[in-house]
């Protein structure tokens, strides 16, 4: 099972999201499976529970509970569950900074995270204000 490489990008640069696009929750089984799409804006999965594939520009990647999947505009993606139920949530959005204003090409390519349980809160406040839209969202 690959891995990408791991990140520690967000405790050394700032990124600056300039528009959400939407957020999403899936709870799933095994048998789901989500054809392949081209991204338009950036993923990020935030898994909550269980495990998964993901396919990168066809590569495969292993992804468990409290782990990041950053895609960056402009690669293929699709997904299958592999544990009997699984969730997690995806974000869409737009970066206001070029990927080239970032050393060694940080958000130019996807990358994996383990995240802690502070910013599995903050990922999820996000999801919920998306699904709330209240004024000033």
């Amino acid at each position: 099972m690959n891995k990408l490489e791991k990140s520690n990008i967000f405790k050394s640069e700032d990124v600056t999201i300039s528009y959400v696009h939407s957020t999403v929750l899936h709870i799933l089984s095994r048998k789901w499976n989500y054809a392949e799409t081209y991204t338009l804006t950036v993923h990020m999965y935030l898994v909550l529970q269980g495990d998964y594939y993901a396919y990168v520009n066809g590569k495969r990647i292993y992804l468990s509970e409290g782990e990041i999947l950053f895609v960056p505009e402009g690669y293929t993606y699709r997904s299958e569950g592999i544990s009997e139920r699984f969730s997690f949530i995806g974000v869409y959005f737009k970066i206001a900074e070029s990927p080239k204003d970032f050393p060694e090409g940080l958000f130019s390519s996807p990358f994996t995270l383990q995240v802690d349980e502070k910013t599995k809160q903050k990922i999820i406040a996000v999801h919920e204000e998306m699904e709330l839209k209240n004024d000033g969202y």
